[in-house]
């Protein structure tokens, strides 16, 4: 999927997407990498609505965002 965009600037990018052909794989491209992770989740049972939310607060818990803010250690660096 980055391949279509890493060298092409915001409008660039824009602009490829008006070509319907382009769009139209860009779109499949899309789907490949949406529902790989599918069948593997259902099989584990990870509820892929919820798993990064999940994540999200498990981030904010261990690596809380105010001890770093402006500077570039990162937490454990910082002691946490």
């Amino acid at each position: 999927m980055p391949e279509f965009f890493q060298r092409l600037t915001p409008r660039q990018s824009a602009q490829m997407m008006r070509d319907d052909e382009q769009a139209a794989h860009v779109g499949e491209e899309t789907t490949d990498v949406l529902a790989n992770p599918q069948r593997p989740a259902d099989i584990l049972d990870i509820g892929l609505t919820q798993a990064p939310t999940e994540k999200i607060e498990n981030n904010h818990r261990h690596d809380p965002v105010h001890p770093a803010r402006g500077q570039a250690d990162t937490y454990t660096q910082l002691g946490g």
